[in-house]
């Protein structure tokens, strides 16, 4: 499942961050300054518990590119540690949201 991408709020530099409802998963930036990632853009995964077999940074030549790889190892995440996305809608609202469950509990 595809996160949810919007300009980073607290970045001016044209960051985006991703994710699901009000969690942020994931970062996504130019990298600045010198050394071996300078001008490439930067995917970063946040707030989750870490995964020996999923990368939580890497490199890509454009935002989009960015946003695809982050997109991938977020579902790549979610396979491996048992969970996926199911639809909510909690009593008293309109709207409904997205909540990670396992396998198990989503059936």
């Amino acid at each position: 499942m595809p996160l949810n991408w919007r300009p980073a709020a607290w970045h001016v530099d044209g960051s985006l961050e991703g994710g699901l409802g009000f969690h942020r998963f994931s970062l996504v930036y130019q990298h600045r300054a010198g050394g071996e990632g300078n001008g490439r853009w930067v995917w970063t995964m946040n707030g989750m518990p870490h995964n020996a077999k999923v990368p939580l940074l890497g490199f890509a030549e454009t935002a989009d590119e960015a946003q695809r790889a982050a997109d991938e190892i977020f579902d790549v995440w979610l396979e491996r540690s048992g969970l996926r996305i199911a639809r909510t809608c909690p009593s008293g609202l309109t709207q409904p949201g997205y909540q990670l469950t396992d396998h198990a509990s989503a059936s």
